[in-house]
């Protein structure tokens, strides 16, 4: 099946060469704007939660992968969820290591940052990976973070960022890592759900969002991916402003203002159908500089052997 938001990570985390083009869209046309500073402020009441409360960290693994060192463990965040993760560190550092938070799209799991774990740590990263709510280890029978059930979407959307916020609590705990050098990098679904992590969370110093847009109205309306084409089907009357009014506490539209001045990198698809063009370009507008774009001749799987290595030399200029 084409499950759209999760194709690019599986993907993007390949060994590939080259630069990006820089292919300006036309200015977004679309109407919606980011949220008054009022109601952002409500919003961000939404993603409060205790700071000192136990992780309750547990381990099942611990191996000497060859290129690199792996940890699965587990942690507890709100709302009693215990949440599975990946972490991956160079070998015999010489200090602490710039880490990336690897967010997957949907359908994806923790499994993606594997493919991408020998260049990643080869390029002197750590890397540390964990499973959005209903996905991978989270799965639940008939749960999806993306249906007609938008207040369980939105709130499945919420306990993923805060469990991602748990997972920046957890590396504070590592020595291992440099916590002044951690930057984020979100694919599809990630790179949306990573755009409003990165705005609350300034310990992620950089974030790379890839195939991300903002405005779930149009999003869920306009997008081909088979959920949403369903999602219409089942709803003929749902419209735009309807849609949004329930998903605008995790639009990234209204918080990627926020990013700023930490640094931006956009990388998207003039072609794509499933994150397409005009809510890539929305959010990109809504965002404050330092701010990059890069569009592809592509659809939702932007080349490969053009954005990792823009993305990593990227990352690597910006987390010295």
């Amino acid at each position: 099946m084409n499950r759209g938001f999760s194709r690019l990570p599986r993907v993007v985390l390949l060994v590939c060469y080259c630069g990006a083009l820089q292919l300006p869209l036309p200015t977004s046309q679309a109407e919606r704007q980011p949220a008054s500073e009022a109601e952002v402020q409500k919003f961000l009441k939404l993603y409060k939660y205790d700071k000192d409360a136990p992780l309750d960290v547990t381990f099942s693994t611990k191996a000497d992968r060859g290129m690199y060192l792996f940890e699965a463990f587990r942690f507890t965040s709100v709302n009693d969820q215990t949440v599975p993760g990946y972490l991956l560190l160079p070998k015999d550092p010489s200090k602490p290591s710039p880490c990336l938070l690897v967010l997957h799209g949907y359908g994806g799991s923790k499994n993606d940052s594997l493919l991408a774990a020998p260049m990643l740590v080869s390029s002197g990263f750590a890397v540390l990976a964990l499973d959005a709510q209903y996905h991978g280890e989270r799965k639940q029978s008939g749960k999806d973070i993306f249906s007609l059930d938008f207040q369980s979407d939105r709130d499945a959307m919420i306990q993923t960022i805060i469990d991602w916020r748990r997972g920046i609590d957890y590396l504070q705990t590592r020595p291992e890592i440099d916590m002044d050098r951690l930057a984020l990098v979100g694919g599809s679904m990630g790179g949306i759900l990573g755009g409003v992590l990165t705005a609350l969370d300034e310990r992620i110093k950089a974030a790379g969002l890839l195939v991300a847009g903002g405005d779930w109205g149009s999003l869920i309306m306009k997008s081909q991916i088979p959920q949403a084409v369903r999602i219409r089907q089942l709803a003929p009357n749902l419209t735009e402003e309807s849609v949004s009014q329930l998903m605008d506490p995790v639009d990234p539209l209204h918080f990627v203002g926020r990013i700023a001045p930490r640094p931006l990198l956009m990388q998207n698809g003039k072609k794509d159908t499933i994150v397409i063009p005009g809510c890539s370009q929305r959010l990109f507008e809504a965002a404050k500089d330092p701010k990059e774009i890069d569009w592809y001749e592509s659809n939702h799987d932007i080349p490969v052997v053009q954005v990792l290595p823009r993305l990593i030399a990227w990352l690597k200029k910006n987390l010295q």
